[in-house]
């Protein structure tokens, strides 16, 4: 047995209602046991998981917040809208979200994302890998398996790294 990993390049960038599944298809011959990773924020994207700022007001919590760690209000409050527990506040956001996952500034992102919005994770990670395999499923018959990543830093190291977050 052994491990190829191929990146599927080309791709256009996603809005929301696209089918990444057909783009993959598209640009990659996919075979039975094929595993696919796949950016939560690509995912969230194109499921329509995001906001623009114009449309967040933020509540107190948010501005109290914000003003400790240097961050726009409205960001902090979409974190907060996406966490059921926080863990620390300062210097950073480190938080439980929805689904279960512990991570800073509950996965909550701005840089993969036009200028101007902001992206959740998926509310079920797990639920969203498998909508992903069973689409994979009904384009092209295989049986094809997905990872649906996020990206965490690592504490005291340089860089960061792609962790499942949900997977079928």
């Amino acid at each position: 047995m052994s491990i190829e990993v191929i990146p599927v390049r080309d791709l256009p960038i996603f809005q929301k209602g696209d089918s990444f599944a057909a783009e993959i298809c598209k640009k990659a011959e996919l075979q039975d046991g094929d595993v696919i990773c796949l950016a939560s924020a690509v995912y969230s994207k194109t499921k329509g998981y995001f906001r623009s700022y114009d449309s967040i007001t933020p509540g107190k919590k948010a501005i109290e917040i914000a003003e400790k760690c240097g961050e726009d209000p409205r960001f902090i409050q979409v974190v907060l809208d996406d966490t059921v527990d926080i863990i620390q506040e300062y210097p950073f956001v480190l938080s439980q979200v929805k689904c279960g996952h512990v991570g800073v500034r509950a996965g909550v992102d701005n840089s993969n994302i036009e200028i101007g919005y902001i992206v959740s994770l998926p509310p079920d990670p797990m639920k969203a890998a498998e909508e992903v395999r069973e689409e994979f499923k009904a384009i092209t018959g295989k049986d094809i398996r997905v990872i649906i990543t996020d990206t965490c830093g690592r504490s005291f190291r340089r860089g960061q790294t792609g962790v499942a977050i949900g997977w079928a």
